[in-house]
């Protein structure tokens, strides 16, 4: 199912307004997703694009248990922590 929530998500890339970080922190972005899932099935979906300019966008989103977009968020950054490194290992998405 991730992969029809891809476009959605990239889409978010131009419709919010981005937080500029100078290391994203795992604990600040999960606590994002908490904030905005507001029933047990909601998940969260984190893609990470790489910039030619070697800083990083993570594109965040919230969706239903029917892949309804319920909120969404960009995060540039000239790092990851150890963590979001971790949780990037082999995938540039995670299911949060």
């Amino acid at each position: 199912m991730p992969f029809p929530i891809i476009p959605i998500i990239i889409g978010a890339l131009t419709a919010v307004a981005a937080t500029t970080l100078i290391v994203a922190c795992w604990d600040e972005i999960v606590g994002w997703f908490s904030e905005k899932k507001t029933d047990i099935n909601d998940y969260g979906e984190l893609i990470k694009h790489r910039l030619a300019n070697g800083k990083y966008k993570l594109v965040g989103g919230v969706f239903s248990s029917r892949g309804m977009k319920k909120a969404e968020n960009v995060w540039e950054t000239e790092q990851l922590d150890d963590e979001l490194q971790k949780k990037f290992a082999y995938s540039n998405q995670i299911r949060i």
